[in-house]
């Protein structure tokens, strides 16, 4: 379980797990972070290991550090905004019960939702692009590792560090779940879905972290084709206004134009705040789809520069 700065989350989540009777659980501080620090020193048991990496090194790397550290034959990876639903960490250890080469992903929907109050549009939005996966993965369990969702994912620990053997030197900032699940199929890996694996996804995000984070997603997309030679399948979503495909071409070639995108950003992040103040709740759930196609488009363009 890597972790960033959020004490707070791993106050509810570490005591959630220890509960659950597994043979280790190991925290991975990515970078050197004395508010999570001091609450884990405060955890009284032997089960409990802690790592804390000199720099901060993405959460990819800090979990490949934490597997290379445990010892359990099976490694369950989870993410520190991820609360276990009851009985989840036995599932996924009975799963692997006479198996090898499996990966067993579980559900983890979103906590709270529907969020109908300005400032939620990215867990929505996030949700929404969730729940269409897992529907594809329901249809057809043999696409989990084309389109691997992290937080709730079991595998022996020899595949998972063979699968980091193979990991490209440079750093994605999103997508990284996904990367991971197309090495592991490289290696003959099988995926599995349970819905009844369930954990709980404490999924915070402010407006201004999810534009970052379009900008991040169309970069990745990017480097995911010139790894893969595909594109990601939760780029385009099914379920988006086919007014925002035609966006995707308009932006790309509005690039040219080296005045007509910032400006479109500028007033559609208007858009998106009186529409969130407005309670607008649709108006404001396009708006952000709109500006996410702008960001990713832009970000995906220049990164092929």
């Amino acid at each position: 379980m890597p972790t960033y700065h959020r004490a707070d989350l791993l106050r509810r989540v570490v005591p959630a797990y220890l509960a659950q009777d597994p043979d280790e659980l190991v925290v991975v501080l990515d970078g050197p972070q004395p508010g999570p620090r001091a609450y884990l020193g405060t955890v009284a048991d032997p089960r409990l290991r802690v790592l804390e990496l000199a720099d901060n090194v993405g959460p990819a790397r800090a979990r490949e550090q934490g597997a290379r550290l445990a010892t359990a034959e099976i490694v369950f990876i989870t993410d520190d905004d991820i609360v276990p639903g009851d009985g989840l960490v036995a599932r996924h250890r009975d799963f692997h019960t006479g198996r090898t080469g499996a990966v067993l992903a579980g559900y983890v929907p979103i906590a709270g939702l529907p969020r109908q109050r300005p400032g939620q549009v990215s867990s929505r939005i996030f949700a929404a692009d969730y729940e269409r996966a897992m529907r594809r993965w329901d249809r057809d369990p043999g696409t989990v590792l084309d389109g691997l969702w992290g937080g709730n994912v079991s595998m022996e620990r020899s595949l998972y560090l063979a699968a980091e053997d193979l990991r490209a030197p440079d750093r994605l900032r999103y997508f990284e779940d996904m990367d991971l699940g197309l090495r592991l199929r490289s290696l003959g890996a099988t995926g599995h879905f349970d819905r009844a694996a369930t954990g709980l996804h404490l999924h915070e995000k402010s407006n201004a972290s999810f534009l970052r984070e379009a900008r991040a997603r169309g970069a990745a997309v990017r480097a995911m084709e010139a790894r893969w030679h595909f594109s990601p399948p939760t780029v385009h979503a099914d379920d988006e206004p086919p007014v925002i495909a035609r966006l995707r071409r308009l932006v790309a070639a509005g690039l040219r134009l080296r005045v007509v995108v910032p400006l479109a950003v500028l007033l559609l992040r208007g858009l998106l705040a009186a529409a969130g103040r407005l309670r607008l709740w649709g108006a404001e759930d396009l708006t952000a789809r709109l500006l996410r196609g702008i960001l990713e488009t832009t970000a995906y363009v220049r990164a092929g520069r």
